[in-house]
């Protein structure tokens, strides 16, 4: 037998009620964009002020000892404070990322060409001015971008203990493009400028093929002019 409605009443909601569900359905899409909106001027609002944050902040309020969060900073004055800005960038807006440069970098290190070395399993990262000095944003995602670098070449240089083997070209590149995919990932939370971001986009993963004869040896790196 078919449910009946009490008392003889339609199973239809009241007119108002009616309204007022209408209402909120075509209401919807407006809300949800401006929430949407709301939220992201609020994201961009929070990273303009944690990059204000870091600029204003000598390198005494940053480091202890040259020294941030364990990784060891060299270079002159002025290359230290850039580097530690741009860490404590991270730690603001980015702390993952952090994570990932304190755990694969020990030193962060002033040079003409930006590169990673492993020394004894700990990463040394040589950092051009030319990198840390392109802008406070661009120095933090190319840490990043090191960091990630190293993480890369120790479990490599473990894997391949022994063998004599090393990374073909292709590997190089892919692991290239990983690393350019991490730097954005870097880039877009600490609010770079969109043409940082597009600028990775756009790169291939074989700048380091400098002289472009399909290797990667020490010619290429002391063509680097980054």
């Amino acid at each position: 037998m078919e449910s009946q409605i009490p008392n003889g009443q339609s199973g239809a909601a009241p007119r108002p009620i009616r309204l007022l569900i209408g209402l909120t359905v075509a209401l919807l899409p407006v809300l949800v964009l401006v929430t949407y909106v709301s939220c992201g001027s609020w994201n961009t609002a929070v990273k303009k002020r944690n990059l204000s944050t870091v600029l204003s902040l000598s390198l005494g309020e940053i480091a202890s000892n040259n020294t941030y969060c364990g990784v060891q900073i060299l270079g002159d004055a002025e290359y230290r404070l850039q580097v530690a800005r741009a860490l404590h960038l991270l730690k603001l807006a980015d702390p993952e990322s952090l994570a990932l440069v304190t755990n694969n970098i020990r030193i962060i290190i002033e040079a003409k060409r930006s590169g990673i070395l492993l020394w004894s399993n700990s990463p040394v990262f040589s950092l051009s001015r030319t990198q840390a000095f392109s802008s406070l944003t661009w120095c933090a995602g190319t840490i990043v971008h090191g960091s990630h670098r190293g993480l890369i070449d120790l479990h490599s240089a473990t894997d391949r203990k022994g063998s004599g083997t090393k990374p073909s070209f292709r590997e190089l590149q892919a692991s290239e493009l990983a690393c350019i995919r991490r730097q954005i990932k870097a880039l877009k939370r600490i609010g770079a400028p969109r043409f940082e971001i597009d600028h990775c986009r756009s790169c291939d993963g074989l700048h380091f093929d400098a002289n472009g004869d399909g290797r990667y040896d020490s010619n290429d790196f002391q063509l680097y002019r980054w």
